[in-house]
């Protein structure tokens, strides 16, 4: 439903955390919602969170996404992959090191212009990171 919504031109933001059933040790801290802001500090968090200054992980951080004019740069922690999709049809397979843990990429983001694009970035155990929608055409 989010995907049919950015295609159409919808910005919104995305969020992926956990529930956190605190009686079941196996089901809780699975997910939560890493915020870039300014201090921690009420105003700060809420003003980064309300511009979309922040990312889901349950595990992998997503340390930078730089984007200069068709080139997004990430940097991240060390993953086994860092890919970028969105946009209906429109999907590019990310940068993939098998046993060698890789911290950036740079993507070409041409195919997204008049879309979206999203970052996901897996780690070793499977863990996944996933930034926020891109809109390549008009900055993030």
């Amino acid at each position: 439903m989010a995907d049919g919504l950015l295609e159409r031109g919808h910005r919104l933001l995305l969020t992926a955390a956990d529930d956190a059933h605190f009686h079941h040790d196996g089901d809780r801290f699975g997910a939560w919602v890493e915020v870039h802001a300014e201090a921690l500090e009420p105003e700060a968090l809420l003003e980064a969170l309300k511009a979309g200054a922040y990312y889901s992980t349950q595990g992998p951080r997503i340390e930078r996404l730089e984007l200069d004019g068709d080139q997004l740069h990430v940097a991240t922690s060390e993953v086994a992959s860092i890919a970028i999709g969105g946009g209906g049809d429109r999907w590019q397979a990310g940068t993939e090191q098998r046993g060698s843990p890789i911290t950036e990429a740079t993507f070409d983001v041409t195919a997204f212009r008049g879309s979206y694009c999203r970052v996901t970035a897996v780690d070793g155990a499977r863990r996944r990171a996933w930034s926020n929608p891109i809109w390549p055409s008009g900055g993030m």
